[in-house]
Order: structure tokens, then C-alpha cells, then sequence
């Protein structure tokens, strides 16, 4: 009787060449597409890009559209781009201590992507948050207590920001920026 051996195969053989295969690193495109919506020049917002073989924009192994883009070294060490689905597959040798570093290292980029993000639109409605509280002096509290005690909607709006966590007080604060100009 003849026994059969057969070789498992990597799931990123076929698109991505021979392995082993790893992973290299993240690259946000939403990010870049939302500085080039915000007018931003594209060589500019694209001159940090990856230089990949396949994948920026489109997923290297299943041709998805892609905007979190997981860079992935093959054997011969060139560079693809894959999806955060995909990605997974990369230590499709139940590697699993390579797969919990990479998972972690991903969260870790796009919280400080989000951070950044956020502390840029916080930075951006800032000054007219701060005229507006010009305006909203003159405003009594919006708790009648308060109010008696000559507290004003700008106390009420800095008692409100002073403790939220940075997309709260970005949301408070607009919504303070947009009071003050419709009670003009």
C-alpha cells in the first residue's frame, strides 16, 4: 500500500510567492485619504507610503479594498499589502505568540493614530471654543441653582469638558462654539 504525503501549503503562496512570510508593519491609507479631502497635496500625504509590491489600496491575497494596510514580507523579502482579515493568515502555522504580538501591535498604532486624530480636531475647534466662551459668560447656568449663584454657561460648558475624555470635550465643545453663534 502506498502511503500519500502531502504538504501543506501557505494560504499567501499562491498570490504573495514562497514564505515564510511575516509581518512588517501597519500603514493607515483612511488617514491619508482624509488629509487629501482636507486639501492636503497627495505626494505630501503619501511620501511616508510603503513601497509594496501589491496591496496599497487593494488586499494582495484576496483583492479586497483595503484602508488598514498589513505590510507582509515573503521569503525573497518583498513587500505586500493585506487586509486586517487576511493578516491573520500570515502565521497560518499556528504561530500563536507572533500572532499576539502582531495583533498588539496593530491596536497600539491605531490608538495612537485615533490619539492624534483626535488631539488634531480638539487642537482645530479650540480657538473658536475659546471665543465662544467669550460669549456664553454673558449667559446664565443652565441649572437654576447655579445660576443664582452666578454661574455661567461657560462655567457649565468648562464644568463639562474639564473631566470628559478628549472626543467627549471635542463634541461639548463645538456644541458650545455652536451655541454662542446661534444666540447672537
Amino acid at each position: 500500500m502506498e502511503t500519500k504525503t502531502t504538504t501543506k501549503r501557505h494560504p499567501f503562496t499562491e498570490n504573495l510567492g514562497d514564505g515564510p512570510f511575516s509581518y512588517v508593519g501597519y500603514f493607515d491609507l483612511g488617514s491619508r485619504r482624509r488629509a487629501m479631502e482636507a486639501g492636503r497635496d497627495y505626494a505630501e500625504v503619501m511620501k511616508d507610503a510603503p513601497r509594496l509590491k501589491a496591496g496599497l489600496g487593494t488586499c494582495a491575497h484576496c483583492g479586497h479594498a483595503i484602508m488598514n494596510i498589513m505590510i507582509v514580507r515573503n521569503g525573497d523579502g518583498e513587500l505586500f499589502g493585506v487586509g486586517s482579515d487576511c493578516i491573520r493568515k500570515v502565521y497560518a502555522d499556528g504561530d500563536v505568540e507572533q500572532l499576539s504580538k502582531m495583533e498588539r501591535d496593530i491596536k497600539t498604532k491605531k490608538k495612537v493614530e485615533r490619539m492624534e486624530r483626535e488631539q488634531a480636531q480638539f487642537d482645530k475647534v479650540m480657538p473658536e471654543y475659546t471665543a465662544a466662551l467669550a460669549k456664553l459668560a454673558n449667559k446664565p447656568h443652565p441649572v437654576d441653582y447655579y445660576a443664582s449663584i452666578g454661574k455661567t454657561l461657560a462655567d457649565y460648558y468648562e464644568f463639562v469638558i474639564r473631566g470628559s475624555a478628549i472626543s467627549s470635550k471635542i463634541k461639548s465643545m463645538k456644541r458650545a462654539v455652536q451655541l454662542a453663534n446661534t444666540e447672537d
